[in-house]
């Protein structure tokens, strides 16, 4: 059974990209501070620099990336995390595949915090801190979410390919 948890409106399904898509290369990344660094390195080579999404796909694994290093429990045999890049038709599929949680009861999705307020303390010290990864996520994604694949989970985003019209209204 396929546990899944979404945000936004998704471009494809949540398991699985649909309409002719293309995987554009996988790795795997030992779990430590350097493999959100390997993973940007990793996203240059792959899509090019000239990829307009590049940069947005470079910051949302990052933070996916970060997450999984920070959040999930180490252990034996889960020292590695996987990077995954697909191409859709107009998107980008990232997904980070973590060892997942220890007592087996799924992918321990974390809900979509509400957006803190800056103009109280508070508000200030979580933007300050930390919690803003998945703010990130939501932002420069059309969706994104979780699933599991076997004992393993899978954080996604899709990143939209921007149309001719957007990209004619930056330079114009």
């Amino acid at each position: 059974m396929s546990l899944a948890h979404q945000h936004g409106t998704p471009t494809t399904t949540s398991t699985h990209p649909q309409g002719g898509a293309t995987l554009i290369s996988a790795a795997s990344l030992w779990r430590s501070n350097k493999a959100p660094r390997e993973a940007r390195m990793a996203l240059c080579v792959w899509l090019g620099q000239d990829d307009p999404l590049l940069l947005d796909a470079q910051q949302v694994v990052t933070e996916l990336i970060a997450n999984a290093v920070t959040h999930v429990e180490g252990g034996e045999g889960r020292d590695w995390v996987v990077l995954r890049v697909i191409r859709g038709s107009g998107s980008l599929r990232v997904e980070v595949i973590d060892p997942g949680s220890l007592d087996g009861d799924g992918p321990h999705v974390v809900r979509q915090p509400p957006t803190p307020d800056p103009k109280t303390r508070e508000g200030l010290k979580v933007l300050a801190e930390s919690g803003r990864g998945l703010h990130i996520v939501k932002t420069l994604s059309s969706a994104w979410g979780t699933y599991l694949s076997g004992e393993r989970r899978v954080v996604w985003a899709d990143l939209p390919y921007p149309t001719a019209s957007s990209r004619e209204g930056e330079t114009g």
